[in-house]
């Protein structure tokens, strides 16, 4: 089971929801490229002000998509906590931090003239000096169905490619990298002949290489 946020606007207008966001809650700037200024509070008392881009509210589950490429880390899904990560700092001690998720989070648009703010990157809402986006853990839970002997960290490695070699995996065009067997070490050269060793204490010689495959 997966926790999903809860989501409340409210503004000089009027408000909007509840919402609900399995991934992230993002208040961000707009597109006329001035940072945004935010005043946090957790459970009703004054966390932070945060000078940004915008801050990102993110579930475990969505600790692995937004708010991982904005420097936050990966919660496993069983860890009952929120993520509170910033995007593009105007001061880089403001840091990501894990909250539990019983905490209420308040965001309020201190200074920004084109805020808004984007649950899921599905629904969108404006926000104007002075709104307030109120963030709760959810009432119920989303089920997840799993093929038989799924394994969390199997896919995190497979996805993010850990534990392998990056020139293996995404050479840079025209790079030079030795292919390597038990007995022999084989040097390509764009054209010409092989050098090629058949022991660490063989004398070299040079061998023809064919042009029809890539040395084994």
């Amino acid at each position: 089971r997966r926790t999903l946020l809860e989501v409340t606007v409210e503004r000089e207008d009027g408000g909007d929801g509840p919402l609900l966001a399995l991934n992230d809650v993002v208040v961000n700037r707009g597109s006329l490229g001035s940072m945004i200024e935010c005043a946090v509070d957790i459970d009703g008392r004054f966390a932070y002000a945060l000078h940004a881009d915008g801050i990102i509210v993110a579930t475990p589950t969505g600790s692995t998509a937004y708010a991982l490429s904005a420097g936050g880390p990966i919660l496993t899904p069983q860890l009952p906590s929120f993520l509170l990560v910033p995007v593009a700092p105007h001061a880089l001690t403001h840091r990501p931090i894990a909250i539990s998720d019983d905490a209420v989070i308040a965001i309020t648009v201190v200074r920004g003239r084109d805020a808004g703010v984007h649950c899921d990157g599905q629904s969108h809402f404006t926000l104007a000096e002075g709104a307030r986006v109120t963030l709760r853990r959810a009432g119920f839970r989303a089920r997840f169905l799993y093929p038989e002997n799924h394994d969390y960290f199997a896919m995190l490695r497979h996805k993010l490619h850990w534990s392998a070699v990056p020139e293996r995996n995404s050479p840079l065009p025209g790079a030079w990298i030795p292919s390597i067997s038990f007995n022999s070490v084989v040097l390509p050269q764009p054209e010409g002949p092989t050098m090629a060793t058949d022991s660490p204490g063989s004398i070299a010689k040079l061998t023809p290489r064919s042009t029809s495959g890539s040395p084994s």
